[in-house]
């Protein structure tokens, strides 16, 4: 007999990717898709979300091609889309600026015709002064850039969902997960809840939520931090920054602050590669915050009002990461109806429409997808990886080993 609270679908994570998840699948024909989120929408990792829009895979990431260019165009659309319909999400469409100390750090990006090459002086008159030409190489312009709030943009895709009839579910933690003949049993604060189909979009608390059914995925929670700076002159027009060498400075204009992110090697960024996340990732140690605060001290020739601002807000996040640095979309061979959405490697903002209307594409039976799924199937790593440590180490390679092409490639 079906209970009042069951549902055809069930999406857990209230995120950006399990936002667009849920709501891709009401645009697909899907009905009586709930979203589950144990604490409010966009917070956790989103909450913690740099918001940069970008093409990373036209050079950024050499571990990217085709298909993840397809997921960011789409997104770069979508975004657009639906802030012309006025939600608010906090979309500025003012470029992405690749910054680079030297010319060799700019060089796949400068290969792309879609962007223009910037010459220091350039780059100073773009910015109206905010980068100085003397600190820089110069710079790579992609116009379709844009930025967003990230915490705002998942609200903004969980209200189109409400408003399609989907149920957002906040303040609904999954206590338990049980498979039963032709769907699953949550357990969840208000009681149990039956559905035929699962997707998984937990972000940090995917494999924990998957213990409960004697799997574990291959995938690490890397602690990422966004800080705020106290107020500055910033204009409004400002392009969205992002320095392709060293720690990969990212910043951003946020009303009268700055928005800005960096890569840092603290401890403290792979406390969960072995360990299961806290409920909350506000109370982390702060000394990866003095460490990306030395960071914005070594760019003052390049970026003077970073060097000198005072640090306001810092916010923790852990996106997820898998050993080739591609998404987990799409269906566990192991357990038939359970979708797992997961592994975004730093792009899940840019990533998530695309990303979110592939999975509704498998969920729903599509015949033809917009991309092809097979890079991010879930049972691809075939049980090689077997802990946190082994996809770190599998992450480490790629990388080199996809930078290393890149580099050749651009002589």
């Amino acid at each position: 007999m079906r209970g009042a609270r069951d549902r055809d679908v069930v999406v857990v994570g209230g995120g950006v990717l399990g936002c667009s998840a849920a709501l891709h699948l009401m645009l697909r024909g899907c009905e009586n898709v709930a979203l589950l989120e144990r604490d409010q929408i966009g917070g956790a990792t989103t909450g913690a979300g740099a918001g940069l829009l970008g093409r990373w895979s036209a050079g950024f990431v050499p571990a990217w091609g085709d298909d993840e260019l397809a997921l960011e165009s789409y997104g770069l659309d979508f975004y657009r889309e639906l802030a012309e319909r006025e939600y608010e999400l906090g979309y500025r469409a003012n470029g992405l600026l690749f910054l680079g100390a030297t010319e060799r750090s700019l060089a796949a990006l400068a290969r792309h015709d879609t962007v223009e090459l910037l010459a220091p002086a350039e780059v100073e008159h773009l910015t109206e002064g905010f980068v100085r030409a003397g600190g820089v190489a110069g710079g790579v312009f992609d116009h379709r850039g844009a930025q967003v709030s990230a915490p705002a943009a998942a609200r903004a895709l969980a209200r189109r969902f409400s408003g399609l009839g989907g149920a957002p579910l906040e303040h609904e933690p999954v206590r338990s997960v049980a498979g039963r003949a032709g769907g699953f049993v949550l357990e969840t604060a208000s009681g149990p809840l039956a559905c035929h189909t699962l997707v998984l979009a937990a972000g940090a608390w995917t494999n924990a939520v998957l213990k409960e059914l004697g799997i574990w995925l291959p995938l690490v929670p890397l602690v990422a931090t966004r800080l705020t700076t106290a107020p500055l002159r910033v204009a409004p027009d400002l392009p969205a920054i992002q320095f392709c060498d060293g720690r990969r400075i990212y910043l951003r204009g946020d009303d009268e602050r700055l928005t800005w992110g960096c890569a840092y090697e603290r401890e403290a960024r792979y406390a969960f590669v072995e360990a299961e996340p806290p409920h909350r990732l506000d109370y982390l140690p702060g000394d990866c915050v003095a460490e990306m605060e030395r960071s914005a001290r070594e760019l003052g020739e390049a970026i003077p009002a970073l060097s000198r601002a005072r640090t306001a807000q810092a916010l923790h996040g852990a996106p997820c990461h898998t050993a080739d640095l591609k998404p987990l979309i799409g269906e566990l061979p192991a357990v038939p109806g359970l979708f797992v959405l997961a592994g975004d490697n730093y792009a899940g903002v840019t990533h998530a429409p695309g990303a979110g209307r592939l999975l509704a594409e498998l969920v729903t039976g599509a015949r033809e997808t917009s991309v092809d799924p097979n890079p991010y199937r879930p049972g691809r790593f075939d049980y090689e990886l077997r802990s946190g440590a082994e996809v770190v180490s599998g992450m480490r390679v790629t990388a080199a080993r996809t930078a290393l092409a890149a580099r050749a490639g651009a002589s």
